[in-house]
């Protein structure tokens, strides 16, 4: 049977936004076979499309930071009446975002009376809510809503079936290291410590520098974001063997970690893309994402930034945690990545059963 979806999206510019997008849709498409998907932007109120939202099978919202305060109707403004939505409203793998993510944040956290109300709409709907990570379903559990399960998000799946043979005797084996940009600019100075500590280590690998969100100044980014990008790059420009690449507006430019034989980095999705693909991956966590992201892989946490004397700073051990960390891969044939693939496969399965739902 042949069923119509609406996709509510939040890919504007970053390319992990469309990469959600994308395993979404081939999410979909798996369990629907012959469906039809309409993509709608979920930062505009749906008030003039209503008619064509009401004749779908069901309004999804899949992935991205959703369980957030007062989202709806401050940043996904729906329609003020959701009960002018007749079809169901249904989610995929969403998540929580703070910019920190203290055991006291996490339980002090939680959501306004139109976000709460909206929550127990999809609850109403679905029957459960899906939830990125253990700490988005903690998250939801401070806020009084059960029947929750961890699906992971929707770009943590793709169709690559085989692990990439680890051929690495030494570090001079390692040929390409791409290395993902941080959306803080205050964490540049780390950065390009990190790179050149990554130049000295893998004398004998191309590094590729890779901005999510793009470099110059758009209706998405601003002048000063545009300005420290820019005296990123020109510094990184500087290191010898070093490629610079924008994949901003786009989920395509993801391909440039298909032959990568290790990402470190700041971006979330550039870790989740290479662990998804069964490569190898080290995220620097800037925020709950990032954190959240680790524990649920069980992989180890470098935070991007660390409190001294009430004062929050980039962390002045990164560096140091990383080589530490390259070390024990090395040391162990990098098998902890193992454990990571068939959790990601057990995950997909939930994600599936989940999906099943929203006919």
């Amino acid at each position: 049977m042949q069923y119509n979806f609406g996709l509510l999206s939040g890919a504007y510019k970053n390319a992990g936004d469309y990469l959600i997008r994308n395993r979404s849709i081939a999410l979909l498409k798996e369990v629907y076979p012959d469906c039809n998907i309409t993509i709608w932007e979920r930062n505009k109120s749906l008030n003039d499309v209503l008619d064509k939202i009401n004749k779908c099978d069901a309004l999804i919202l899949a992935g991205g930071p959703v369980y957030q305060k007062d989202i709806y109707p401050n940043d996904i403004p729906l329609v003020e009446n959701l009960d002018n939505i007749k079809t169901k409203i249904c989610e995929m793998g969403l998540g929580w975002w703070n910019r920190n993510y203290a055991f006291k944040d996490i339980i002090e956290y939680s959501f306004d009376e139109k976000m709460h109300n909206l929550l127990k709409r999809i609850m109403h709907d679905t029957g459960e809510l899906s939830c990125r990570d253990w700490v988005t379903e903690q998250i939801l559990k401070n806020n009084g809503f059960s029947n929750l399960v961890m699906t992971g998000c929707p770009a943590w799946y793709s169709d690559y079936t085989s692990e990439k043979q680890n051929n690495f005797t030494d570090f001079n084996s390692i040929k390409k290291i791409c290395v993902s940009d941080s959306s803080r600019y205050n964490n540049h100075e780390n950065l390009f410590e990190l790179v050149l500590y990554l130049r000295k280590k893998f004398k004998n690998a191309e590094i590729h520098f890779i901005f999510h969100r793009g470099i110059f100044a758009d209706n998405y980014t601003n002048s000063i974001v545009s300005e420290k990008n820019t005296e990123l790059k020109n510094k990184l420009s500087s290191i010898q063997k070093l490629f610079i690449h924008d994949i901003s507006y786009s989920g395509e430019g993801f391909n440039i970690y298909n032959d990568c034989d290790i990402h470190i980095g700041f971006r979330v999705h550039a870790h989740i893309y290479n662990l998804s693909i069964m490569g190898y991956s080290i995220l620097i966590e800037e925020d709950s994402r990032g954190y959240a992201a680790n524990e649920a892989f069980g992989l180890m946490s470098i935070p991007a930034r660390i409190s001294i004397n009430q004062h929050n700073i980039p962390n002045p051990y990164m560096v140091s945690q990383i080589n530490n960390y390259i070390n024990y891969l090395f040391e162990n044939n990098f098998n902890i990545f193992g454990v990571v693939y068939k959790q990601i496969q057990q995950n997909k399965n939930k994600m599936i059963k989940h999906i099943k739902k929203f006919i």
